[in-house]
């Protein structure tokens, strides 16, 4: 249903003309450094909290490990920033998918892949939930809907944002840095000179004597302490949008917001000792003796700085899945990583595993801390393994030692924050790893199946027409109707008929001979649109029957602009029932020409005098053969091939293929800048300057017929397509199915 989607997406999405693509340029250290640290920055106030929570739920005496446990930290947070920085540095770096696989092999990418995307739910999570515990108080709300609600408005705030280095997140992180250290820098000073504005000291135990509570209070404040390390890894994957050598400031950058994530974490951790309790974070109690602004200014900016975090680990989890999906570890269409309504739908799913993440904790703090911890830590111990071997295979023992200390350090907190945080809501976050990382590798099998099965060329005679029947699928006699006549008389087809399920009380007979003459008309009582759907699938079915397998029966819908999605469902829903049917299953090529409102009539044939034929493709296999002969078939002006890149590798291969084919059409490459694919293409398609009437523009696009619980899996780029053109004027859209081969028939033959 593309209208329904499209009109519907542009309510969270707003219209795609309103942004701008995503920014790839270069950004001064100033800018990247809040952009890349938003994360650690202000989970490091987290981290402090949970440190000091967790250490006060133990043995008395406990709390004097506070300080010493947030300096190891700290050092393992440096350590590991120093040994991701080298990896930055490197000019052919190439994200953390493609050292990991290229170093630890396919099974360790999926784990380490599918850790990496889903740490963005955990950080969206925990920050929500944090920013909800700041709220809640001064709202009167209860904290875990308030958490929902802001990791619902952060999903939405990411959809409809496009740009690298937001500058309202920029912003927030900024200020959230420096009153976090003003804060900090104050109470220090305050301490200095008035002893009583100290924490009173807190003397430790030996915690053997303190028995397992003490261990399992530790364990908790050390797993709920790690999510310092949580977002470390934006460097490495947001870095491949900078061009080296220009990268070579974001190292600084990455430098300085780690400095100010570690002082955030020691300076709580030192001054926070018995306040974690007086404030919704430990650092509001820090800033609670100041007064009441002072503590309004503290959750505010802190509030700002959380959201800011979420947003920016989710842009994190877009620059990650696109490496995945290039290697068929994801759906395909997510490499278009740029374009809104793709990323929309795995961002729903992020989303929804850190809602339920949410309620399975209650909403803790400390909890989801400790999650963030265990599977952001499990990320970076994978991407620092691979590290690791990558430096000593380059003669690097001294880079090497540091990234493998790295790693040892990282994985030890991934086992003990998933271990301690399992029971209590962990297993959420738990559960999704392991079940991404299992499919994964079946994802890749299925997509190297179908390349191959696609691979195998068509029977003789498959790929030409045997002859070409038009059947216009219709409930009214309107303008579109008229346009989509002339459109279809100028292809010179075969035959030209029409099915009709006319609106009640219309008498469509009389004006379908006044408009068309002689040609058949077939009419069907309405009944309803699901009944009606049905029954004009059976009636394709019949003629494609009674053509014979060689020919090919396309359905024409003529469909008037609609306003909104409301009056799309309202006007064209036994269109919208058509399209969303099981047409391509049954061999029938499927045409969708919109027009604008004519008024009453009478109606008029006009005969283009230009018909350009564009066939998106992203690859060449038997359903390009069988587009290509379609498209010929059309007798337009012009035919052409069209790559969008979105994807260099990818297109440069299939230029390759197209010229190896021996196509005789051309084959252009439209630029897609951060992947704003529908802009690009409009924008091409427009050149043209189509206005329904005297230019017609045809894009054909080969649709895969694959089994029903494989459907999300393919052909979403072309749908995408269909949803942006759908409504320009002039601009008509044909899917061109292809039937898969039995597996049976083995390996393809090399084309050309």
């Amino acid at each position: 249903m593309p209208g329904r989607r499209t009109a519907l997406t542009r309510v969270l999405l707003g219209h795609a003309g309103a942004h701008r693509p995503a920014e790839l340029r270069p950004a001064p250290w100033w800018v990247a450094a809040p952009s890349l640290g938003a994360v650690p920055v202000a989970l490091s106030a987290v981290a402090a909290h949970g440190l000091l929570t967790g250490l006060a739920a133990g043995p008395p005496g406990l709390e004097g490990l506070a300080l010493p446990l947030a300096l190891a930290l700290a050092g393992l947070v440096a350590g590991v920033s120093a040994a991701l920085a080298l990896l930055v540095r490197e000019p052919a770096h190439g994200g953390a998918h493609a050292l990991v696989s290229g170093e630890l092999g396919a099974r360790a990418a999926a784990a380490a892949g599918a850790c990496r995307l889903l740490s963005a739910s955990a950080i969206a999570a925990v920050a929500a939930a944090a920013a909800a515990r700041l709220l809640a108080p001064w709202l009167g709300l209860a904290p875990v809907p308030l958490a929902l609600a802001l990791l619902a408005v952060v999903v939405v705030w990411r959809l409809r944002r496009s740009r690298e280095h937001e500058p309202v997140a920029v912003a927030a992180t900024l200020l959230f840095a420096l009153v976090a250290l003003g804060v900090l820098a104050a109470a220090a000073l305050a301490c200095l000179l008035d002893a009583g504005a100290c924490p009173p000291p807190v003397r430790w135990s030996p915690l053997v004597a303190d028995g397992p509570a003490g261990w399992v209070a530790l364990a908790g404040a050390m797993a709920a302490g790690g999510a310092a390390l949580a977002g470390l890894d934006a460097g490495v994957e947001r870095v491949r949008s900078v061009r080296y050598p220009q990268r070579r400031g974001v190292h600084r950058a990455v430098a300085v917001t780690t400095t100010i994530a570690a002082l955030v974490l020691v300076g709580v951790a030192a001054l926070g000792a018995g306040r974690a309790e007086e404030g919704p974070l430990a650092l509001a109690g820090i800033a609670a003796p100041f007064g009441r602004p002072m503590a309004a200014l503290v959750s505010l900016a802190a509030t700002a700085g959380l959201l800011a975090a979420a947003s920016a680990a989710l842009t994190t989890a877009r620059r990650a899945a696109a490496p995945l999906a290039s290697d068929a570890l994801l759906p395909r269409q997510l490499v278009a990583h740029g374009e809104r309504v793709l990323f929309a739908r795995g961002l729903g799913v992020l989303a929804a595993v850190a809602a339920a993440a949410l309620l399975a904790s209650a909403g803790r703090v400390v909890v989801l801390a400790g999650v963030a911890a265990g599977v952001s830590a499990a990320n970076l111990a994978f991407t620092l393994a691979a590290a690791t071997r990558r430096r000593q295979r380059r003669g690097h023992p001294a880079q090497a030692a540091l990234a493998a200390a790295a790693a040892a350090g990282t994985g030890g907190v991934a086992l003990l924050a998933l271990s301690a945080t399992l029971t209590e809501g962990g297993w959420v976050l738990a559960l999704a790893v392991v079940a991404l990382a299992l499919a994964m590798p079946r994802l890749r099998a299925h997509y190297a199946d179908v390349a191959a099965r696609l691979a195998t060329p068509a029977p003789e005679g498959k790929a030409r027409l045997g002859g070409h029947h038009i059947v216009l699928l219709l409930d009214r006699i309107d303008e579109a109707t008229a346009r989509a006549l002339s459109y279809v008389e100028a292809l010179n087809p075969s035959s030209i008929e029409a099915v009709a399920a006319p609106l009640a009380g219309t008498d469509l007979r009389e004006r379908w001979a006044e408009l068309a003459g002689d040609l058949p008309l077939e009419v069907h009582q309405r009944v309803g649109s699901r009944a009606d759907a049905q029954a004009m699938r059976a009636a394709l079915a019949a003629r494609r029957q009674r053509h014979g397998p060689q020919a090919t029966v396309t359905a024409l819908l003529p469909e008037t602009l609609s306003s909104s999605w409301v009056d799309q469902l309202a006007r064209h829903r036994l269109a919208l029932r058509l399209k969303a049917g099981e047409l391509a299953a049954d061999g029938i090529v499927v045409t969708d020409l919109t027009s604008p409102e004519g008024g009453p009539g009478p109606y008029t044939l006009e005969d283009p005098r230009e018909h350009h034929v564009l066939i998106l493709l992203s690859g060449v296999h038997r359903g390009t053969d069988a587009a290509m002969a379609y498209a010929t078939a059309l007798g337009a002006t012009t035919v052409r091939g069209l790559v969008l890149d979105i994807n260099p590798p990818a297109a440069a291969r299939a230029r390759g293929q197209w010229e190896a084919a021996g196509y005789r059409a051309p084959l252009e490459l439209v630029s897609s800048p951060a992947g704003q694919l529908s802009t690009s293409l409009r924008a091409y398609v427009r050149e043209f300057a189509p206005d329904g009437r005297a230019t017609f523009v045809t894009c054909v696009i080969p649709e895969v017929v694959v089994a029903r619980r494989h459907r999300l899996l393919h052909n979403q780029l072309g749908r995408l397509v269909q949803a942006a053109l759908l409504f320009d004027r002039g601009v008509v859209t044909t899917t061109v199915p292809t039937t898969l081969p039995p597996p049976e028939q083995g390996p393809a033959p090399p084309r050309g």
